[in-house]
């Protein structure tokens, strides 16, 4: 609400001319002073003192008759919200929220410290990691272009009643004309009641509730002398709905405190997929693929208007259940339920077709890179049985295949990558972190959009985790650097300006480091798989190389 602030000082005899001439005076003294964000706010009989920060100390104890009478002279004549007082309220709460500040301080002696520690951790930690990250996520990208491109020549497409379709066990199949559907009944673990006996695939419970949360910023500023930094922060509070319980013991303002009105309940997103998804007459769908699929709907509308949590009730409001319900905006401690579904729906899948020993029929594994003999001269009925085998093995044996070398010395030096292997093997529900095809989407997809799919996931995937590689690197490059920021510093005065100019140059130079770094070890990962595209980007390494040095040599020249 856009208030009208009109300044009173006890005499309500005052005219409205002076009251007008008076705010003119006043804010041009605030441009003046550079408060643009001071706030005055005075009332008609009511003397509110203010704080530095333009915000009152406390709120008046007729809160809920000074936000009404807030709110009829905002709208006057026009139509005041049917729920005026609560509205009114949560307006006022924001309005003269206070926010609480923190100042701290480190002296020259524990920065330097510190920088010193950055050092270490740099050259020890975040550089060999980084570096690791790098090669392992660019060797992965280059076995999975590969295993694309490989695919795109060797997939078939098939469908349910093909004949001979134990022929295709070991092949890489795209299937797009059935529907997946779900056979097991499928309920909910926190909502019982909620149950689909069949035509459900997966379902979703999303449970929220309406808390208080603590928002940090953090302003660093240098002193002009001793070298020391002050640190002021400021923590603010806003409600929003969590998908957690938000603990208000560490809440820096002890006011804003969280409750829970529904017992029992704990908030967050709970998946459950249908224990059987069977994908045509002759298929069955895993787990991992049956979560794939993305035809998502409101289930609210199929389960009623009211649900129960032991005692609790929830009604639909037309998207969540809510608890307990209410006409105007929520509290504290009130809770919302979201339930969603997949039905049943048709699919595309593009997958190795294994034989499913426990229920008959065919289901689907992960297509991976296969050792094919010198030229691709392994015969096809090995080639299918070696990709079989190769779908089956679980995340540690992928681990044990792709990790570096891990005994006596080696065990120490390859350390940074056997982690960032380990990690890439292991989070691997997706298909998004180790190099295989093995997807399925809602709808009916033709086997070009499938790989087309692929591709774009690759890409994605690809850069994501290149950014986060090359910032980790260039982190590592500038903590090496940061004690020369602080010595600097110590010097009265010009210290702190010294310092930041060196600040910014080692920033410059550490960038160009990093890009050189990085595409020199894009270009090493790409020589074992693709010799072509490894050799452009030795060359464009050297081009930034030489670049950056010729450039150098103008600024030192000039």
């Amino acid at each position: 609400f856009f208030f009208k602030i009109k300044i009173i000082q006890g005499n309500p005899s005052r005219s409205d001319s002076e009251l007008i001439v008076g705010m003119r005076i006043f804010r041009a003294l605030s441009l003046f002073l550079a408060l643009a964000e001071s706030l005055c706010a005075a009332l008609v009989d009511h003397r509110i003192a203010l704080t530095p920060e333009g915000r009152t100390s406390e709120l008046p104890k007729n809160r809920t008759a000074l936000a009404l009478q807030l709110l009829e002279r905002e709208f006057q004549s026009q139509e005041l919200p049917e729920d005026r007082t609560a509205v009114a309220l949560q307006v006022l709460d924001r309005e003269f929220q206070k926010p609480t500040t923190r100042v701290s301080h480190k002296s020259w002696i524990q920065r330097l410290g510190n920088a010193v520690w950055s050092v270490v951790l740099g050259i020890f930690g975040v550089i060999p990691f980084s570096v690791a990250f790098l090669w392992v996520n660019e060797r992965r990208n280059a076995q999975l272009e590969s295993l694309i491109s490989r695919g795109q020549s060797e997939a078939e497409t098939i469908e349910s009643h093909t004949a001979d379709l134990g022929d295709y066990d070991g092949c890489l199949v795209h299937m797009n004309a059935e529907t997946a559907r779900g056979l097991d009944p499928v309920s909910d673990g926190r909502f019982p009641a909620v149950k689909f006996d069949s035509g459900c695939i997966r379902l979703t419970s999303t449970v929220e509730v309406y808390q208080w949360n603590e928002e940090k910023h953090t302003e660093k500023k240098k002193d002009n002398v001793g070298g020391g930094e002050t640190t002021t922060t400021t923590y603010s509070y806003h409600k929003e709905w969590s998908l957690k319980a938000v603990s208000s013991d560490t809440f820096q303002e002890p006011a804003y405190e969280n409750s829970l009105h529904v017992k029992g309940l704990n908030p967050g997103s709970h998946d459950e997929i249908n224990s059987t998804v069977k994908y045509g007459e002759n298929h069955y769908l895993p787990r991992d693929l049956a979560t794939e699929l993305t035809k998502v709907e409101n289930a609210g509308n199929v389960l009623g208007k009211e649900l129960k949590f032991g005692s609790y009730n929830f009604n639909f409001d037309g998207e969540y259940y809510q608890c307990p319900v209410r006409m105007g905006p929520p509290e504290i401690g009130d809770f919302r339920v979201k339930f969603e579904y997949v039905r049943d729906h048709p699919a595309s899948v593009l997958a190795l077709q294994v034989k499913d020993k426990h229920r008959g029929g065919h289901t689907f594994g992960p297509y991976r890179s296969v050792p094919r003999g010198l030229c691709g001269t392994i015969a096809p009925s090995q080639l299918k049985q070696t990709l079989l085998d190769a779908a089956k093995k679980d995340s540690d044996e992928l681990y044990e295949e792709q990790k570096c070398l891990d005994f006596g010395p080696f065990a120490c030096l390859c350390c940074c990558c056997n982690l960032v292997t380990y990690c890439f093997t292991h989070m691997n529900s997706a298909g998004l972190l180790y190099p295989q095809i093995f997807s399925a989407w809602s709808g009916e997809l033709s086997r070009g959009e499938c790989f087309g799919s692929e591709k774009m996931a690759s890409a994605v995937s690809k850069w994501s985790l290149r950014f986060i590689g090359w910032a980790l690197l260039w982190i590592g490059f500038g903590m090496i650097f940061e004690p020369l920021e602080v010595i600097l510093d110590i010097i009265p005065f010009l210290g702190p300006y010294l310092g930041s100019g060196i600040s910014y140059a080692v920033t410059i130079f550490t960038l160009v480091l990093t890009v050189i770094l990085a595409t020199f070890i894009v270009s090493l990962a790409y020589l074992m798989y693709h010799p072509l595209v490894g050799l452009a980007y030795l060359v464009l390494t050297a081009g930034i190389a030489f670049g950056a040095q010729y450039v150098a040599q103008l600024l030192q020249g000039s």
